[in-house]
């Protein structure tokens, strides 16, 4: 019975310490997107000519709020699809299961 708790537990503290490197991970990745794209938007405002430029209020828009949907997806996009895998191995899980206790076999 302590086995149990104690394999519990370290599972418990694997997953933390695994989740927490996976999204700093992907928090790196969004970082480098969101970066990227504000160096790309400010090198095609500084190419520009004067008369062709968008207004402030505009470039500010695209660079604070625009740009930070790219760092969200970087940070949260990888769980869509670790989502599925885990969906998926649960079903599997569930129906083996109640497959063996419906035939009565343990």
């Amino acid at each position: 019975m302590y086995l149990y708790a104690l394999g519990l537990t370290l599972c418990g503290t694997l997953s933390v310490f695994c989740t927490q490197h996976f999204m700093l991970q992907n928090m790196l990745v969004g970082m480098r997107a969101r970066i990227s794209m504000i160096a790309a938007v400010y090198d095609k405002v500084t190419r520009l000519a004067v008369g062709n430029t968008a207004s402030t209020g505009q470039i500010v828009n695209i660079v604070s709020n625009d740009v930070q949907r790219l760092e969200d997806a970087g940070t949260f996009g990888n769980f869509v699809i670790t989502g599925l895998v885990e969906t998926i191995v649960v079903l599997g899980l569930v129906w083996w299961q109640v497959r063996t206790m419906s035939y009565g076999r343990r």
